[in-house]
């Protein structure tokens, strides 16, 4: 794009056709669109490698900019003062390339001007030259030598984003529709309490990568020692998840839902329609279902899509300790906060479907809390005081890879440490599948290019008869997924779940179907 060298890449061709546009038609208005349009594209590359060394993917312009408040706000949250004054750093150095930009483009027009067509002939003709190299370059690569001296990577991407706003168009009608898997309410769980973990940037590069991987492997296998002296055992897989790096929501959107929400335009058409979720499922199989949001700290107009019988977020949960900067409460006192409001309270009544979104494992990554040994000390969450200024603050670790990797094995191995630390205290005779599961891989910087889109999902249960599906699926025993295990997509979980645990006579039927539709290929 612009500003490639051109031994990498060449001129770049919006260069070229600006310099035409001014030697054309020499006048204000046609430098003042080129200078602007040009400084556009600077803007749309720059936003390009934020998005890829954020989220590892393309900046979609139509898509991404609703999300621009959300980011300004996480930055604004972590680094204060020193987000402000980058900000205001961004907007100058804008002005500056546009002032730049409109003074070269300039220094063109005037020679136009003063020299007449004697300049400009020779000058477009250069152009049209070029350009017409370049474009038989690409029609015939293989003719002649590449032509260097051009780049139309520019071009590209604005041809990127005219097609993605094509496919995401076409996802309407699909997106906003009813159309679901066929309803088949978990009833073979036999009534069983069913606790979905969502794990905040918990990845495959969390296990495997060699810089994270022995820590936290070693937390998982405690956990693991943990889960057998409580009665429990655990199976482990892998999912893929439809984002990197954030956008945590699209993930949930896609395992309760059956579709893949990876953009928040589909995101937005999912919940603009009327799909029933797992939690209509759950519902369907006279279960409550819960939602624990501890990072929702205003309004979500979701919650009516969703149709939760109980949401709990931040202001609901009476934590009275200090944020942990992003973080609103430490993991631990959201599971503390479950077991009170819901699985001690209840005596009676109907099984208990919880969503729990944990996020002590969101960037940035620090401070970090402890893990409180004694539960019953957790109170109001005030304890948690007590490590909140400890180690560097995120304007320090940010300045450093190195340093901000060693903080996501610290939040990882917290995360970890406290749902150990969970199942030893509230371990108990109620039979009991617990989910736990990675929303995303962390980003480019943690997880490294190329990390790709798995994570981790854990089984655990007191009732081996729980988790003879996952085994099916492919699962292996323990904390730890196997290394060569292929990842399903996480939205087909809600379809293979649901068969799963439908009654046998919706298996039956089921089967049936899946048979006929072979039989039809």
């Amino acid at each position: 794009m612009i500003g490639g060298a051109i031994p990498a890449g060449g001129i770049p061709v919006e260069v070229i056709l600006a310099a035409a546009l001014v030697t054309a038609w020499p006048g204000g208005l046609a430098l003042h669109m080129a200078a602007a349009a040009l400084s556009a594209l600077l803007l749309l590359t720059a936003l390009d490698a934020a998005t890829q060394a954020v989220l590892g993917r393309s900046f979609l312009l139509a898509f991404d900019l609703p999300l621009a408040a959300s980011a300004a706000e996480f930055v604004d949250e972590t680094y204060g003062i020193a987000a402000a004054i980058f900000a205001a750093g961004a907007a100058l150095g804008a002005l500056l390339a546009y002032g730049l930009i409109a003074f070269g483009l300039g220094r063109i027009r005037g020679a136009a001007q003063r020299g007449g067509w004697t300049v400009r002939a020779p000058v477009l003709l250069a152009c049209g030259a070029i350009l017409a190299m370049q474009l038989g370059h690409r029609i015939a690569p293989d003719r002649v030598e590449p032509v260097r001296f051009v780049s139309d990577r520019s071009a590209q991407t604005l041809v990127s984003q005219a097609r993605a706003i094509a496919v995401r168009l076409a996802d309407h009608s699909f997106y906003r529709a009813p159309a679901e898997v066929p309803a088949r309410p978990p009833v073979g769980l036999g009534g069983a309490d069913v606790l979905l973990f969502f794990l905040e940037s918990y990845g495959r590069s969390s296990i495997e990568d060699p810089r994270y991987g022995p820590a936290v492997v070693a937390s998982l296998r405690g956990v693991e020692d943990v889960l057998h002296a409580q009665g429990f055992s655990a199976v482990s897989g892998w999912l893929e998840s439809p984002t990197l790096g954030g956008q945590s929501w699209l993930a949930h959107a896609s395992l309760l839902s059956g579709l893949r929400v990876d953009s928040e335009f589909r995101y937005r058409l999912l919940l603009s329609g009327e799909r029933r979720t797992l939690v209509g499922d759950f519902a369907a199989a006279g279960y409550r279902a819960v939602l624990l949001a501890p990072a929702i700290d205003r309004p979500w107009p979701e919650v009516a899509f969703y149709g939760f019988d109980r949401t709990y977020f931040s202001w609901d949960m009476g934590y009275a300790g200090p944020r942990y900067g992003w973080v609103t409460m430490p993991d631990q006192y959201t599971l503390a906060f479950l077991d009170r409001a819901e699985r001690r309270r209840r005596t009676g009544g109907p099984p208990l479907f919880a969503v729990t979104v944990l996020i002590s494992g969101h960037a940035p990554w620090t401070p970090v809390a402890e893990v409180v040994e004694d539960w019953s000390d957790i109170g109001d969450g005030r304890i948690f005081a007590a490590w909140v200024n400890r180690g560097e603050p995120p304007q320090t670790v940010w300045r450093d890879p190195e340093k901000v990797r060693r903080q996501y094995v610290r939040a990882t191995d917290y995360v970890i440490d406290v749902l150990g630390s969970y199942f030893r205290q509230f371990g108990d005779d109620r039979r009991t599948l617990v989910l736990l599961l990675g929303d995303h891989q962390p980003g480019p910087i943690v997880s490294g290019t190329g990390a790709g889109l798995d994570v981790p999902i854990h089984a655990v249960s007191n009732d081996p008869d729980l988790l003879r599906p996952f085994r099916e699926w492919g699962f292996v025993d323990g904390m730890v997924p196997a290394p060569d295990g292929g990842a399903r997509p996480m939205e087909a979980f809600r379809d293979r779940f649901l068969t799963s645990f439908a009654s046998e006579g919706e298996k039956k039927m089921a089967s049936e179907a899946r048979d006929a539709a072979v039989q039809g290929d």
